[in-house]
């Protein structure tokens, strides 16, 4: 839970932020405020289509490109039940799962389904963590901590 609440305190900084240098700006304030920023910025492409010159920018700002294989189109199907009935079918240890930020008024059915989803990965025994607690593990050449867990919400 506190990571869905960073990672929905980054998305709004990242929505209210109208250019890069804005983002930037924002970072350091947040590191100023004694918040620490993580050792990797990961991006996810819209739709999986990443650009030349959207790899260009990702790479000036220091951005590592990432994709999923747990995904349940929650953007164009608002039935919680069947997004995470969806996402359910695909997660396996180790999976990159996606699921679109609800809002007030937005994307709400989220909010089940996210809820619906983390509950059958505990029933299966999934341990949900970050992506960089997932990137930091699978640096660590002895460790087997993470051998079965699969990625929640990430900044």
């Amino acid at each position: 839970e506190a990571a869905l609440l960073e990672a929905e305190c980054v998305c709004e900084r990242l929505r209210n932020a109208g250019t890069a240098g804005e983002v930037e700006d924002r970072d350091r304030s947040v590191c100023d405020a004694g918040a620490d920023l993580p050792s990797v910025r990961w991006f996810r492409a819209p739709h999986a289509k990443l650009s030349p010159p959207m790899r260009r920018v990702l790479a000036r700002h220091g951005f590592t490109s990432v994709l999923s294989d747990c995904y349940g189109n929650d953007p164009w199907i608002p039935d919680p039940a069947f997004v995470a009935k969806s996402m359910l079918e695909t997660a396996e240890h180790g999976s990159i799962a996606v699921i679109h930020m609800p809002e007030r008024g937005f994307r709400e059915h989220n909010h089940k389904a996210l809820r619906d989803f983390l509950q059958g990965m505990q029933e299966r025994q999934i341990r949900v963590v970050t992506l960089s607690a997932l990137h930091a593990e699978a640096l660590q050449p002895s460790s087997r901590q993470f051998a079965d867990v699969s990625v929640g919400t990430e900044e």
